[in-house]
């Protein structure tokens, strides 16, 4: 259903108002609304207190419209009052209707509140919102109407950065940065397409994907920077975008093996931050075998064979010593490792596999690990795999870090 939701003050003024260069006289702002989305609602919500049920009401002649219904509110003096005219406003909105709203004649704080309670209702019932619209009696007459609504982007800026900030996903800020582009502006289509791209990688956990989608992201941030018509809630997001993504770019990851693994460590840190549990134990035993593989002969193992020899390997050192039975399996390769250093990489990947293994079947066995458990299993994880990054030589320890300790003998 389509609304219009607007407010009545005590003090009905007969005004001139300009709209879009057209000249409209009323005593209230909602004989406006009336005239000029005559066709484009069918209901006419109007709030009034008691006073300007009796002052201002009359104007608008209820009794020769049935679109119009009057809605009694207290004069909004505690927050007991605002609480309850959110609710009566709320109320009165169903799912998926569209609504314009008028803070003309909104006593003092019922424009701050209107543009809250049109957030919530855009999140928790799917309303889309038409109009917002404040005649400026303030500005002299004629009074020009002030078109507010290109600020209800406002609104699904503020939710795509705040799923952002919480979960480091910018999947609905791409989407939001696509659809409020101005028409014809390649850089900033591509800027969106580009950061849509890069958070599906992230999202599936595919690192070397996510490490080339972010040098594009980069190259497309670089150029759509320096646009002057680059909405502002996403150019004060630029610094952030450019610190949680594009410092994981590498064009070509399977050439620059080191500093795509190190790239890992930190998409790793990034998961196990934002609570993606999921993908940080996936990458963190991938990653294992990929840094092993590199250890011995310099390459990025991604052939299938090849790299189940590697597996065979770890598996062979790992607690439950699975591929120590007789396999007609090709036979596991050399991992050049010390016999602490095996102990750790063993104990590491046992625990991995269980992680693993309880993930992966989302908990449908008899000794299944409690979710709080899985968290902080993965936060210890974490810094084990950095520890083993530090005595493969993929990268320096941390300063203030110890060695291990044959490396600080």
């Amino acid at each position: 259903m389509r609304k219009i939701i607007t407010f009545l003050g005590t003090r009905p003024k007969e005004t001139i108002y300009q709209w879009n260069g057209d000249e409209c006289k009323a005593t209230v702002f909602p004989q406006v609304l009336r005239e000029r989305l005559a066709d484009q609602y069918d209901k006419m919500l109007v709030f009034v207190t008691e006073e300007a049920k009796k002052s201002a009401l009359p104007e608008l002649k209820p009794e020769k419209d049935p679109r119009l219904v009057p809605v009694d509110i207290p004069t909004p003096k505690t927050e007991a009052d605002h609480w309850a005219l959110f609710e009566c406003l709320t109320e009165r909105v169903g799912e998926g209707d569209a609504v314009y709203f008028d803070i003309t004649h909104g006593f003092r704080s019922i424009p701050f509140l209107v543009f809250l309670a049109a957030a919530y209702l855009k999140a928790a019932k799917g309303v889309t919102i038409e109009g917002i619209y404040y005649g400026a009696l303030e500005m002299g007459s004629p009074a020009p109407v002030i078109d507010l609504t290109p600020f209800a982007s406002l609104l699904d800026w503020l939710a795509a950065t705040n799923h952002f900030i919480r979960t480091g996903s910018a999947a609905d800020l791409a989407q939001v940065l696509k659809s409020g582009r101005p028409q014809g502006r390649s850089s900033i289509r591509s800027l969106a397409d580009k950061l849509q791209e890069l958070s599906l990688a992230l999202m599936l956990c595919r690192p070397l994907e996510a490490m080339e989608r972010a040098e594009k992201f980069r190259q497309a941030l670089d150029d759509a920077s320096n646009d002057e018509v680059l909405p502002a809630p996403f150019r004060l997001l630029l610094d952030r975008l450019r610190e949680e993504y594009a410092a994981r770019a590498l064009a070509k990851p399977e050439t620059d093996v080191r500093k795509n693994l190190c790239i890992q460590l930190d998409l790793l840190d990034w998961y196990v931050e934002n609570n993606q549990i999921i993908q940080a134990i996936t990458l963190a035993r991938e990653w294992v075998v990929s840094a092993l593989a590199w250890k011995a002969t310099g390459r990025l193992v991604l052939d299938n064979d090849e790299r189940g020899q590697w597996e065979r390997a770890v598996n062979a050192i790992a607690p439950s010593g699975r591929d120590k039975r007789p396999t007609a399996s090709p036979a596991p390769a050399d991992l050049r490792l010390s016999s602490e250093d095996q102990q750790t990489v063993g104990k590491l990947w046992g625990s991995l596999g269980n992680l693993r293994n309880d993930l992966a079947h989302a908990g449908m066995r008899p000794t299944r690990t409690r979710p709080e458990k899985i968290v902080r299993a993965a936060q210890e994880m974490q810094q084990q795999v950095r520890d083993l990054a530090v005595r493969l030589g993929v990268c320096d320890p941390c300063p203030g870090e110890d060695l291990p300790p044959e490396d600080a003998a």
